[in-house]
């Protein structure tokens, strides 16, 4: 009896590991070093952690003449957390935060504060895309902004007057880092063949994909806008298609060789908006290995 007992217990005790394995998140119980802002912070020197069942954030300081006086961080904020899905949105609630919660694998991270829209690009601190320095200083974090050296090229965007102010849907600013001013093409229908280019000065062939219109505070509006289904990046001679899924988290393409340089991406199909035609991008960005970097140097 004694026997039979213990194999039940056993039983019981195995399933229950295997439910919390799968509601697990891949993004829990891992720390994660980020960028934010570019102008303001250019280097990741804060770090934002899921550990059982608490959550652990660094708000930088967004002052940027205090930050150079290596006033770096503004306040900390640790508590319990839960996890919210709202129209396949994953928010993180604490009990006076909320951040959605974008993520990719166990390896890109990315909360944006609900209150003001403040958004950290993080990337898992065990990964190749991360160096962490010496305490005090500042972490390399392996992820670059579509627009910390040059400005975009655009076919099209929209402009639209709201309350007599024009309001150009276009990527471009001071805050590179961020997901919630997105490009949306400016032609009528769903802007099938209109392109965007950039030029990036580092190798790469990991392009971090954000689709559609992100909103922490607005999820409908990602599906009511118009989505893309199909992209095409053009390097030189060399041109690739992908298939973006219809999701706002991150989407690594992984092109077959690095590229550099001028990169040009073309809409080629889309996911049609419930009530809007205008196709949106939130975002692009690159990832940089480490390992390569230092590969190549030795």
């Amino acid at each position: 009896v004694i026997m039979k007992k213990n194999i039940m217990l056993l039983i019981i005790s195995l399933c229950s590991f295997l439910l919390y394995a799968e509601s697990m998140y891949p993004f829990e119980n891992k720390e994660y070093a980020f960028k934010a802002y570019w102008v303001d912070f250019p280097f990741a020197g804060c770090k934002f952690k899921f550990s059982d069942n608490e959550f652990f954030i660094e708000i930088p300081e967004l002052d940027y003449g205090e930050f150079e006086k290596g006033n770096s961080i503004n306040k900390i904020i640790k508590d319990d957390y839960s996890i919210e899905i709202i129209d396949n949105f994953n928010y993180v609630k604490l009990e006076n935060k909320k951040y959605l919660v974008l993520y990719y694998k166990d390896i890109i991270s990315i909360l944006i504060d609900c209150e003001n829209n403040d958004a950290f690009f993080g990337l898992n601190v065990d990964s190749q895309y991360v160096v962490l320095d010496k305490p005090g200083q500042r972490n390399k974090v392996g992820i670059r902004g579509d627009s910390e050296m040059v400005q975009n090229i655009f076919s099209s965007f929209l402009v639209e007057n709201i309350n007599g102010v024009d309001i150009s849907y276009i990527r471009r600013g001071q805050y590179y880092y961020q997901l919630t001013s997105p490009w949306v093409e400016g032609v009528p229908g769903y802007g099938i063949g209109e392109w965007l280019q950039e030029k990036i000065y580092f190798d790469t062939n990991e392009i971090v994909f954000f689709n559609g219109y992100i909103d922490p505070n607005r999820p409908d509006l990602y599906y009511k806008n118009s989505r893309i289904k199909e992209i095409e990046v053009i390097s030189g001679s060399n041109s690739w298609t992908f298939k973006i899924e219809d999701k706002p988290d991150p989407q690594v393409l992984e092109l077959p060789i690095e590229i550099t340089g001028t990169i040009k991406y073309v809409i080629k199909d889309v996911y049609p908006g419930t009530k809007y035609e205008d196709t949106c991008l939130a975002g692009i960005y690159y990832l940089h290995d480490f390992t390569k970097s230092l590969s190549k140097t030795q």
